[in-house]
């Protein structure tokens, strides 16, 4: 009896494994790109792992992400320090209460340099350069999501790997692979298209605060 469950089981997840193994580069990050198109705004909560290879140092972190195009970003962090971080795309707010403190930078640099998952939200945008700057290929299907690997072609330092999801190619998993660091961020609840209020992305210091505006 088993045996018949088990042929029967194989037999209705052939053609899920056929598609999968016929499936290319090319038809995948088509489908991201068509994907992306159709998404205004995106809702999920994260959870990041970042592995300092050096010293094998392990930092987790947690939160919350709101994100509605073209640029406007907001993110809640719970561990392992409690923030708010707001952008509308030209500067970035990161106020935390801990320490009465909120920095204002652009959002640009700020966010070439964090750990934050914004790559998640913003891999949709200038295929043309990451197609000139990453050889992609397909490394297989893992728990339905076809798996990317991006190696730099030129002096790009980092490598990156993307779990893009079979059901409706966003990508809900990514683990950055620098010389000296790894970030595994995975998204959690995602939601397509939710009803976002726009003062979300607004924000205004608290009173007593100290606001460092950075040049």
């Amino acid at each position: 009896m088993k045996k018949i469950i088990f042929f029967a089981l194989l037999l209705a997840l052939s053609p899920c494994l056929a598609a999968a193994k016929d499936i290319t580069v090319d038809d995948i990050t088509a489908k991201m790109e068509a994907a992306d198109k159709n998404v205004n705004s995106l809702e999920f909560d994260f959870k990041q792992e970042i592995i300092y290879n050096l010293t094998n140092e392990k930092q987790t972190n947690s939160g919350h992400v709101a994100y509605m195009k073209p640029e406007n970003i907001y993110v809640k962090q719970h561990s392992p320090l409690d923030q708010e971080i707001v952008s509308n795309g030209k500067r970035v707010w990161i106020y935390t209460p801990k320490y009465h403190q909120v920095i204002v930078d652009n959002w640009k640099k700020w966010a070439s340099n964090s750990f934050v998952p914004v790559s998640i939200i913003n891999f949709g945008k200038g295929w043309k350069d990451l197609k000139k700057k990453y050889a992609i290929t397909y490394e297989g299907i893992d728990d339905n999501k076809y798996v990317l690997l991006f190696k730099p072609a030129g002096e790009e330092a980092i490598k990156m790997k993307f779990w893009v999801s079979a059901d409706d190619f966003v990508p809900v998993k990514v683990v950055l692979t620098g010389e000296n660091v790894t970030i595994n961020t995975e998204m959690i609840n995602k939601s397509l298209n939710p009803k976002l209020d726009k003062k979300l992305f607004i924000f205004q210091a608290p009173s007593g605060v100290d606001v460092m505006n950075l040049p």
